[in-house]
Order: structure tokens, then C-alpha cells, then sequence
């Protein structure tokens, strides 16, 4: 697997300037037109496939893997643990439709025990001011929790890496 961690560093880092510099508007006011969110994320999608998706040759990818308003896991973007001792993951309570609740018991995982795939970068507020603290994924396996497959989970971005997995994109 080839990391690509430093990728989706610049992708966040645009992204969060993008929005908090120049379409946030003061959370007192809170009114945002159809019109704007729309362009965001239009000009979110076009970051996406640029910065990260170019950049490892799925560019023609692009429309398929838009990220925003989607829920699936990119299959070829994995995400580990960034050490190998246990890191803190917040796991949603019920499957892939997501219920708003990441409260599951399970708190912590290894990357030698978990198989985690990219859906997108994630922010509890994402109309407020936005740091994408976390990287939203799917579990795909978990040797010491096999109930968990195909649970949605938060992991911390500086918490993580992001591969390239070249067995999925050569498959």
C-alpha cells in the first residue's frame, strides 16, 4: 500500500481555508442560500478530484466518487491507525445510515485489527466553522469485533494515514 496521508493533509487544509475564510458566514447569522452550499460543494467535489484523486491516477473516478451527500466508502482509500497502539475511534451505533450517534462501547482500535475505508472528511457542524477533525469510514473488517462490519466510525485525522490500496485499484 502506498501512503497517501500527505494528499489528504493538503486536501483538508484547502478545503477548511476554502470555507472558513470565504463562504463561512458569522454563526449569529446562520442563513446560507441553496444557492451557496451548493457551489461549495460543487467546488468541494473539483478539490477532491484534483488534489487527491489525480494525484494517485483515478481521476476518472471523479463523478463516481463524489463526496459529498454520499455515504460510500471508497474502496481503494484505506485508513489505519497512524501507531501501532491503540488509538480513539467513535464507532455510530447502527449501520451505514448513519443515526447521529457514535456512542458504541468500543472506544479504541489497533490497525493490525481493523480494515477502514475513506467516505469523507467530517465535522460536527458543517455550516459552522470547520476544522474536519475527523475522517468518517467504514468498517469493512475487525477481527476482535466482527459485529461492527459495516458500521460507520470517526477517526481523528492526526490519528491516521491514508493509503493507497493497489490490490483493490488493481482488481
Amino acid at each position: 500500500m502506498k501512503n497517501i496521508t500527505h494528499l489528504f493533509q493538503k486536501y483538508r487544509e484547502c478545503v477548511l481555508n476554502l470555507w472558513n475564510t470565504y463562504f463561512f458566514i458569522n454563526e449569529e447569522l446562520s442563513s446560507y442560500s441553496e444557492d451557496t452550499l451548493d457551489r461549495f460543494a460543487e467546488i468541494n467535489k473539483h478539490l477532491f478530484a484534483t488534489l487527491c484523486l489525480s494525484q494517485i491516477g483515478k481521476l476518472s473516478h471523479s463523478a463516481e466518487y463524489h463526496r459529498e451527500n454520499t455515504s460510500n466508502p471508497i474502496p481503494f482509500l484505506r485508513i489505519d491507525p497512524s501507531t501501532s497502539h491503540a488509538v480513539p475511534i467513535m464507532i455510530n451505533r447502527s449501520g451505514p445510515e448513519a443515526t447521529g450517534y457514535w456512542d458504541d462501547p468500543v472506544k479504541h482500535v489497533k490497525p493490525s485489527e481493523v480494515d477502514l475505508r475513506y467516505i469523507g472528511l467530517f465535522d460536527w457542524n458543517s455550516y459552522g466553522f470547520l476544522d474536519h477533525k475527523y475522517y468518517r469510514v467504514r468498517i469493512l473488517s475487525f477481527s476482535s469485533q466482527p459485529h461492527l462490519v459495516g458500521r460507520d466510525a470517526l477517526l481523528e485525522t492526526d490519528n491516521a494515514h491514508v493509503y493507497l490500496d493497489e490490490q483493490v485499484v488493481n482488481n
